[in-house]
């Protein structure tokens, strides 16, 4: 069985390529939210469920409490917000 998830996006314009990614990690999803890869709040919603499953679903836990110590990591790493962008202002507004 194949257990890689895909995202598949997709430009409104009507002669768009469609664009398929396979991501098997949850910090490769992060990763890909963080990098704006994934757009749109439904999209990036449920890329981040599906990144918090993988993870859960790989990892090497043995005890529920140790299950519930990875999932908040897991759930961090997805939630990390990207640094915003560096400033090309230098005028009286960007102070």
């Amino acid at each position: 069985m194949d257990r890689s998830r895909r995202h598949h996006a997709r430009s409104a314009a009507p002669s768009a390529e469609e664009i398929s990614y396979t991501y098997t990690d949850y910090r490769e999803v992060a990763k890909a939210i963080r990098e704006m890869v994934i757009r749109g709040a439904p999209a990036i919603g449920v890329a981040a469920a599906m990144g918090a499953a993988l993870g859960v679903l790989h990892s090497p836990a043995t005890s529920i409490e140790a299950l519930h110590v990875e999932f908040t990591e897991i759930c961090g790493t997805l939630a990390q917000k990207p640094a915003p962008p560096p400033s090309i202002s230098s005028g009286p507004l960007s102070a």
